[in-house]
C-alpha cells in the first residue's frame, strides 16, 4: 500500500481519495435549503428531470400529431370545396373555365380529360359532345353573358358562349370563363378539355 507521509501521521492514499470525493460532493451541490445533496439524491433528481423532459416531449409529439391530423382534416374539407377549373384548348386557343358548385358541373369535371371535335352553332356559341352523359339532377337552368359554359340537355352537348345568351328549357349553367373569353369564337378542330 502506498503511504503518504505527513509530519504527524501516515494516511493511506485510498483514504485521502475517499475524503476528496466526499469533499467535492459535499461542496459542489446544495439543496434548496443550502444543505448538501447526496449522490443518490442527485441521481434521483436527474431521473426526475429526465422524466419531466420525456413527458414534455411526449406532450409535444401528441400536440404535433393532433395539429397534423387537424390540418389534414381541414385540407380534406377544403378539398371538397376546391374550385373546379378546366382548360379547353385546340392547341392555338385556350380558355379557362371556373365551374360552379352544381351536380352537372361536377359530373362534367369527373369525366375529364376529353378529346373531341368542336362545332359552330348559331352566332354566339361553340359546342362539343362529351363521351358520357352529363348528369342534370340538381342543376340550375338559366342564361348569361359571353364566357358562359352550359349543358344543353336535350342534345347532351356542352355549350361555350362567346356572346350573351338567354335562358332556355334544358340549358344548365356549368360555369364561367375566367381567361380567354375572346378566344372561344376561334376554337376549331379537335379540342382537349381537361382539369387545370
Amino acid at each position: 500500500m502506498l503511504i503518504v507521509r505527513t509530519k504527524k501521521r501516515h494516511i493511506p492514499v485510498p483514504l485521502v481519495s475517499a475524503l476528496l470525493v466526499l469533499a467535492l460532493y459535499g461542496c459542489g451541490s446544495t439543496g434548496s435549503a443550502g444543505g448538501s445533496v447526496s449522490p443518490a439524491t442527485q441521481a434521483g433528481a436527474g431521473d426526475a428531470a429526465s422524466a419531466a423532459v420525456n413527458a414534455e416531449e411526449t406532450r409535444t409529439d401528441a400536440a404535433k400529431a393532433e395539429s397534423e391530423r387537424t390540418s389534414a382534416e381541414t385540407t380534406s374539407d377544403r378539398g371538397e370545396e376546391q374550385e373546379m377549373i378546366i382548360r379547353v384548348t385546340d392547341g392555338t386557343n385556350t380558355i379557362l373555365y371556373k365551374l360552379n358548385d352544381t351536380p352537372p358541373a361536377k359530373s362534367l369535371y369527373d369525366m375529364l380529360p376529353i378529346e373531341t371535335e368542336v362545332q359552330n352553332y348559331g352566332n354566339n356559341e361553340k359546342i362539343f359532345y362529351p363521351e358520357e352523359t352529363v348528369e342534370t339532377a340538381g342543376g340550375v337552368e338559366g342564361g348569361g353573358t359571353a364566357g358562359g359554359l352550359a349543358l344543353f340537355s336535350p342534345w347532351g352537348n356542352v355549350v361555350m358562349f362567346y356572346d350573351d345568351f338567354g335562358a332556355y328549357n334544358g340549358l344548365y349553367l356549368l360555369g364561367e370563363a375566367i381567361e380567354g373569353t375572346d378566344q372561344i369564337r376561334n376554337l376549331s378542330g379537335t379540342i382537349r378539355v381537361e382539369t387545370y
